[in-house]
């Protein structure tokens, strides 16, 4: 009886498992694809673009210092001043290139944490209308080794986002 028991109890967890549907999504996708997501990436683009402006005008400088340097038109003493100067603007350069990829970086992970936030709602509604119960995110292609394409809801979750709802 107890045997019989356990075996029905089995039976009908694996059931009630074989019945519950889960997804999939890829973030990247989203991130790459969605229009929300494009926006983020042309804002990314521009602060981008700015950093990379501030960086070339400190190598202008640089090459500027340089070049009094090579002409041989300096007196020894102005010489030195000009290399004092030179390793001053190559330590502030070095640390403009730095912080210009702190602040992308810090920027990027900003936006996808907020387009992943807005996504997130769209996915709740997607799970809650089609019955699934459990929605995974791809957030490292390589862990996932095969996704059947059924459960692939990232072109839902992208026409969501792209819809405005």
């Amino acid at each position: 009886m107890v045997m019989a028991v356990c075996l029905m109890s089995a039976f009908v967890g694996g059931t009630a498992l074989a019945q519950q549907k889960v997804g999939f999504v890829n973030p990247h996708r989203i991130i790459n694809e969605s229009k929300i997501g494009k926006l983020a990436q042309n804002d990314l683009s521009k602060l981008g673009k700015e950093k990379d402006k501030i960086i070339r005008e400190s190598a202008k400088k640089i090459n500027s210092i340089q070049q009094e340097i090579s002409s041989g038109n300096l007196s020894p003493n102005q010489q030195r001043l000009k290399e004092d100067e030179l390793q001053l603007l190559y330590d502030k350069h070095d640390e403009l290139v730095e912080n210009a990829n702190i602040d992308l970086k810090k920027k990027e992970d900003e936006l996808i944490a907020h387009i992943m936030q807005i996504a997130d709602k769209s996915l709740k509604m997607i799970a809650k209308r089609d019955g699934y119960s459990m929605v995974l995110t791809n957030v490292q292609a390589e862990i996932v080794g095969y996704i059947d394409p059924s459960v692939d809801l990232t072109d839902l979750i992208i026409k969501e986002l792209d819809s405005g709802n």
